[in-house]
């Protein structure tokens, strides 16, 4: 059961804080790194640190108040939170047209060039590099080519009798879609243990679309985990801004050998993928004929309008919120449908207040964060449910 001050993840994208409130019983407040209160559905997040006792200890009156927050109030809290740094963070994201190092790569469709070999990968990212011993682990999925993969994840139990038959625990199962880094869970400090033995079993396929088939993939790892606790475990590496272990489960079509393999294999196993540069293409938002096709808005302000001279940085979010509002109003009974609004890289204003509206307004559609390699890091996908 959730409860005020208890420490929490985000499962659809990257980042977490500790519970503040409560907007109704599925919807909980959560307090960020950055100060500002995101409602997310109870489903969404996951409890990583029970809260203390002071946080137990809140008054009756700041849980009201807490509660009784509406989506108009968070939005005017936020605006009037906004200092000279935020200002200057929505116009960059904002008023800034990105250059061509910068566009997000895609093609004519939904399919990358270099795409079409499986490559799907475990990475162990510590919440504090600097504090090795003592930290916990997110640990991540990566499906980084053109297919779907369905998978299921599962640890060895030591416990087992002597003689009997291997015994496995089902750790985490789901479905990631292509181009895609999914945040499984964090697995707790002094539990890395449980994960020395680790098997993947997945099954990759395309969604309504034709595509060579796969074989079943079931590769297993065998993770020392003094190697978590080592400095030099955790490199530079494609998905993530901070270093992490990036273990490959399959690479181009092929699965880690099924048995134990050594401290120098795993070395090894770590991906560092060499530095390519991204094909330059313009970034895209005209809308798609058929149906089942992702439905692209970008809501970079100078995509949005040709002079934006006398707008402050509230009635430029205030324009953006109201663009992504009328694109939800205009297709929030095609269930199914998939909708990329494009605000930019990291974890900023506008970003928050669209994950906000998501969450208050529309809480039967799903969201994350989109395909890093058609968007970088910089984009939601919503599912309209």
């Amino acid at each position: 059961m959730i409860k005020i001050g208890d420490k929490v993840r985000f499962l659809n994208a990257v980042g977490g804080g500790k519970v503040v409130g409560f907007q109704d019983k599925n919807i909980v407040l959560v307090e960020e790194e950055d100060g500002f209160e995101t409602p997310v559905l109870a489903n969404e997040i996951v409890v990583v640190e029970a809260g203390d006792d002071m946080a137990k200890a809140m008054s009756k009156e700041e849980k009201k108040k807490s509660a009784g927050t509406t989506t108009q109030s968070l939005h005017a809290a936020m605006n009037q939170g906004l200092d000279d740094e935020d200002e200057a963070e929505i116009k960059t994201s904002t008023n800034t047209r990105k250059t061509d190092d910068e566009a997000p790569y895609f093609t004519d469709d939904l399919d990358s060039a270099d795409g079409e070999k499986i490559n799907i990968s475990l990475a162990f990212m510590p919440v504090s590099e600097d504090k090795l011993q003592n930290t916990d682990f997110d640990l991540y999925l990566i499906n980084d080519d053109n297919y779907f993969v369905s998978f299921f994840i599962s640890t060895k139990d030591d416990s087992s009798f002597e003689n009997e038959e291997e015994r496995w625990t089902l750790r985490e199962q789901g479905t990631v879609e292509p181009h895609t880094r999914l945040l499984l869970n964090r697995i707790t400090n002094g539990h890395a243990g449980d994960w020395e033995r680790i098997n993947v079993q997945a099954i990759a396929f395309k969604d309504k679309r034709s595509f060579v088939q796969k074989p079943a993939f079931n590769a297993s790892l065998h993770l020392s985990p003094t190697r978590l606790y080592k400095q030099n475990a955790f490199t530079a590496n494609d998905y993530f801004d901070r270093n992490a272990l990036v273990l490959a489960v399959v690479k181009d079509d092929r699965q880690a050998a099924p048995t134990a393999i050594s401290a120098e294999s795993i070395e090894e196993a770590i991906v560092t993928k060499p530095a390519e540069k991204t094909p330059a293409l313009k970034t895209r938002i005209e809308k798609k004929e058929k149906k089942d096709d992702i439905l692209e808005i970008d809501l970079h302000i100078d995509k949005l309008l040709d002079d934006t001279t006398g707008m402050q940085p509230k009635d430029i979010l205030d324009y953006q919120v109201s663009k992504f509002r009328q694109t939800m109003e205009a297709h929030k009974k095609e269930k199914g449908k998939r909708i990329v609004f494009i605000h930019g890289k990291g974890e900023g204003v506008l970003r928050k207040e669209l994950w906000k509206r998501l969450t208050l307004e529309y809480p039967s559609c799903d969201k994350q964060d989109a395909s890093f390699l058609r968007y970088g890091f910089g984009a939601t996908m919503v599912t309209i449910g």
